[in-house]
C-alpha cells in the first residue's frame, strides 16, 4: 500500500480594508497551499468593479509569482500580499501543524 505524503495545515490571515479573514487549508507545500487558499477567498469582499472571474485570474497570477517572505525571528510564518485596484491586501501564512497520513482527508 502506498503511503500518502504528510500534509501541513496552513492558516491564512488576510487583512483587507479593516477586515480580517481567516481560513485553513491542508497541503504538502506552501505553494500548493496558496493555490488552494485562493479558491476559498470570497472575492466579493474586494468590492471591485472588475468581473470576479477576471479578478480570480489576476490574483492567481500574483499569488503564483509572489514568493512569501519568512518573517525574521519566527518559524513557519510568512508574509505575502497582492494588489487589488492599487490597494494592498496583506496576507500572513502560518504552518500550523503537520498532519499524519491517517489524519489527512
Amino acid at each position: 500500500m502506498k503511503q500518502m505524503p504528510i500534509e501541513t495545515l496552513f492558516t491564512f490571515v488576510l487583512d483587507w480594508k479593516g477586515g480580517t479573514y481567516l481560513s485553513q487549508v491542508k497541503a504538502p507545500t506552501l505553494k500548493t497551499a496558496k493555490r488552494k487558499w485562493l479558491t476559498l477567498i470570497p472575492l466579493e469582499i474586494f468590492g471591485t468593479h472588475q468581473v470576479l472571474s477576471e479578478l480570480a485570474t489576476q490574483l492567481a497570477t500574483q499569488i503564483d509569482e509572489d514568493e512569501p517572505v519568512l518573517l525574521e525571528g519566527l518559524e513557519s510564518v510568512w508574509r505575502t500580499g497582492f494588489m487589488v485596484e492599487e490597494k494592498l491586501a496583506l496576507v500572513h501564512v502560518i504552518a500550523t501543524c503537520q498532519l499524519e497520513p491517517s489524519m489527512v482527508n
